[in-house]
């Protein structure tokens, strides 16, 4: 029987707080998942702008750590200035290769002015 549980994203998931978004040189660590291939993380991200210019951020998501990421994983929205929290990622999911952990990373067209949030509902089979 499956099991579900929320939790915190990993690493730097607190509670309440949100990640900071680097400058597009250095990517942000927002998520890892496990290796398993039979854990499944339903990702849901917020992100909220605290410029005064909508700022561009791109999202790696899902790639195999050791692999890198490509164009293919890829994920690119404008975020709005000072218009609270915005829906990025709405419950994708995302599982281990079996032997690699997966990875989200993020990065910013302006450095420390875009904060994301948000958990996984991680399923187990």
């Amino acid at each position: 029987m499956a099991s579900f549980s929320k939790i915190n994203l990993s690493p730097g998931g607190t509670e309440g707080s949100g990640n900071q978004i680097a400058l597009g040189t250095g990517a942000t660590q927002i998520h890892d998942t496990g290796t398993s291939s039979t854990v499944r993380d339903e990702v849901w991200l917020w992100a909220t702008n605290i410029d005064a210019s909508s700022i561009e951020v791109s999202i790696a998501y899902g790639y195999v750590i050791a692999d890198g990421h490509a164009d293919a994983d890829k994920i690119v929205v404008t975020v709005p200035p000072k218009s609270g929290l915005m829906l990025l990622i709405a419950g994708l999911p995302l599982r281990g290769s079996g032997s690699a952990a997966r990875r989200i990373t993020a990065t910013a067209g302006t450095g420390a002015k875009v904060n994301v949030t948000g958990y996984v509902n991680r399923l187990t089979e």
